[in-house]
């Protein structure tokens, strides 16, 4: 039944019928994809001999209903269990030193988990698009989360539980020495840097504490039931995507020390109408504004010298839109397309290099 060469289990060698499966003692290593894409598999057993999970290892298995995994296995490789959608029930391992990139992606049927107090880091989109997933425990042991992958630089950092639509709480441990909650929200220990506001809570409002200095990529990606949320003063970086689909955001200022819009950071604010940029904002990256089909008018300070392509794409009721002198963009096809009767192109004049402004 089973094909396994020198204790890694690579496969069934016959995929009909299944009923329980039992992974027998003395594997040591479940293969890259060794059950990827069975669908009739209700359940596994996997012994305590059991070390590693290769990447892909169940993934589409979309028959299993729950899973545990013994304290044996060290390790879990990506998209171990991305796509088992009826999975409702995991138990991880207590001897699990890292929850790699898309390990549990499109779990839909997971409400809840409590990280083993042996986890290090969890790694940026490990429980990606778990829609489902209400409540996470973070214990004292995570000493990192939000990297993309185990050999890549930190450069990189997406939530660990992002697109998670109806997450409502975060709990991190006391005794953590690297995060912290505040009422459910996560942050840094010092509380210096938001790191991700659960989509899922009720509140229209939200204010983001004083001292704050940094908010994460994605951290309020799909907020929907907020319309305002009230920045701090301290606040000084707005990542990638920040606020991306927040659909009911209304109105929302950035304050003086934010030098830079990020890419997509309000894209699909399809409720935003009100926008107030400081007057030392430098640029704004490509789609930041895209989709804010309510948005009528934004005043761009005159120090902002760069506007990122389709900045302002499908922002069907805009009417007013200065262009800085200093804007060094790109120009496409010789006018603005949808916005050409926003924008005074005299403005360029005295650019020698004239680049694509925005493609549509």
């Amino acid at each position: 039944m089973f094909d396994i060469e020198n204790g890694v289990l690579k496969g069934l060698k016959c995929k009909k019928g299944l009923k329980e499966v039992i992974i027998p003692d003395g594997v040591t290593e479940i293969g890259q994809k060794a059950f990827w894409g069975i669908r009739n598999m209700p359940s596994v057993k996997i012994p305590d001999s059991v070390k590693f999970i290769g990447p892909m290892a169940f993934e589409r298995c979309l028959g299993l209903t729950s899973i545990e995994i013994p304290s044996s296995v060290t390790e879990i490789k990506q998209k171990a269990f991305s796509g088992c959608e009826n999975i409702e029930s995991v138990k991880l391992s207590e001897s699990l030193l890292y929850i790699d990139s898309y390990t549990f992606d499109s779990c839909h049927g997971i409400t809840s988990i409590t990280i083993p107090e042996s986890v290090k880091e969890i790694f940026g989109l490990a429980f990606y698009y778990c829609y489902n997933l209400r409540t996470v425990n973070i214990p004292a042991s995570v000493e990192k989360m939000g990297r993309i992958d185990s050999i890549g630089v930190d450069s990189y950092i997406m939530p660990s539980f992002c697109s998670c639509n109806n997450l409502k709480r975060i709990n991190v441990s006391e005794a953590n020495q690297q995060y912290c909650d505040i009422d459910g929200v996560l942050f840094n220990k010092d509380k210096t840097v938001l790191v991700q506001y659960p989509p899922g809570r009720a509140d229209k409002s939200y204010r983001v504490p004083d001292g704050v200095k940094r908010i994460e990529s994605n951290a309020f990606e799909y907020s929907k039931n907020l319309k305002t949320i009230i920045l701090p003063n301290s606040l000084e970086y707005i990542g990638n995507n920040a606020f991306e689909d927040c659909s009911g955001l209304v109105s929302i200022e950035i304050p003086d020390l934010v030098t830079d819009i990020k890419q997509g950071v309000f894209s699909g604010c399809e409720s935003l109408k009100y926008v107030k940029l400081p007057d030392s904002l430098r640029s704004i990256g490509e789609e930041a504004f895209s989709e804010c089909r309510s948005l009528t008018e934004i005043d761009i300070p005159d120090t902002v010298s760069f506007i990122g392509g389709a900045a302002f794409t499908q922002c069907d009721e805009l009417i007013s839109l200065n262009i800085p002198d200093l804007v060094v963009t790109k120009f496409l096809a010789g006018d603005f397309g949808e916005f050409s009767d926003l924008v005074d192109v005299e403005a360029f004049e005295d650019i020698d290099e004239i680049y694509e402004y925005i493609s549509l």
